[in-house]
């Protein structure tokens, strides 16, 4: 059946239930319903098919997500209405430019990156670790949330894929072996991490800080924290296949970092000062922990095997 052929977290399904209540009372608006508890799943199907003209791909995918799970196991018939709408994401709108993720830059150049860590690291405590959770991103790639579980056996960071459910990852881990001139990097970002109290929200902390700090610097640029796992797939397509940038940035879908990711034209000639980018080894696209070295390159010369 459609929601129990996939894997997710119980912090996400406790999100579709929540999104789900929701988007059953604006159903219930929308079809006249007296109650949200009485609407059924064909009034759901109607509602998405409808609505879909005005909302984007994402958007849709993540209502029906949540109502498909709100209904999985009521009967086969719901589930079949639910995924029969499947369809109508044709029919949705594009996003609108100059908004989140479609503003972000996707790639940044060394000397914006100098000027950037420089400022950061005069700009008081979350600004210091931005720049540092920044520089430590152009090396290995990371996501901004995949920080919070990577620890470092010796030269290897060991990474938990943010995206390992439902078939979207390579598997539940990547391991980057890092150059021994990284390993000091990666480390410090690791041991700040570890320093701060359970739920501090520094994820918000030093997005904050980079913000205030770039837009002091480039009113109209906007980098992002983001900007240097872009940058990252950009200096590793200039040196990898697909298949390998793929599984550097743990994408399991080839095409994922193809299209949405930092462009090959956009790769540094040389990698910049304390940084060094490079060329994955072959893994099968199954492997869990296979090692990846992320170095194949430092200050312009070949790295010390």
């Amino acid at each position: 059946m459609l929601a129990h052929q996939q894997t997710r977290t119980s912090a996400t399904e406790r999100a579709y239930l929540r999104r789900a209540a929701d988007l059953l009372g604006h159903v219930a608006a929308a079809a006249g319903i007296a109650q949200p508890g009485l609407v059924t799943a064909q009034d759901v199907a109607t509602w998405l098919q409808t609505g879909s003209t005005g909302w984007t791909a994402a958007t849709f995918r993540q209502y029906r997500n949540a109502l498909a799970f709100h209904f999985s196991g009521q009967s086969a018939e719901a589930e079949r209405l639910i995924r029969a709408t499947r369809h109508a994401a044709s029919g949705c709108v594009k996003p609108k430019q100059g908004r989140t993720s479609s503003r972000k830059r996707k790639y940044i150049p060394q000397a914006h990156v100098t000027k950037l860590l420089k400022a950061l690291r005069t700009n008081g405590r979350w600004s210091e670790l931005a720049a540092d959770v920044f520089e430590a991103t152009l090396a290995t790639g990371l996501r901004p949330v995949e920080w919070n579980s990577a620890t470092i056996e010796g030269s290897v960071l060991i990474v938990r894929n943010a995206k390992a459910t439902n078939g979207r990852g390579t598997g539940l881990e990547r391991r980057l072996t890092l150059d021994p001139s990284q390993v000091d990097m990666v480390g410090r970002v690791l041991t700040k991490l570890r320093a701060l109290p359970a739920d501090t929200p520094w994820q918000v902390n030093i997005r904050v800080a980079f913000y205030e700090v770039r837009k002091s610097i480039w009113e109209r640029i906007p980098y992002a924290l983001y900007t240097a796992r872009h940058q990252f797939s950009a200096n590793a397509k200039a040196r990898c296949t697909r298949r390998e940038v793929a599984d550097l940035m743990g994408h399991k879908v080839v095409d994922t970092a193809a299209k949405h990711y930092g462009k090959r034209r956009s790769a540094w000639k040389t990698p910049p000062p304390a940084v060094a980018l490079g060329k994955p080894a072959r893994q099968k696209p199954s492997s869990f922990r296979t090692e990846i070295p992320v170095q194949r390159t430092l200050m312009g010369h070949k790295a010390p095997t």
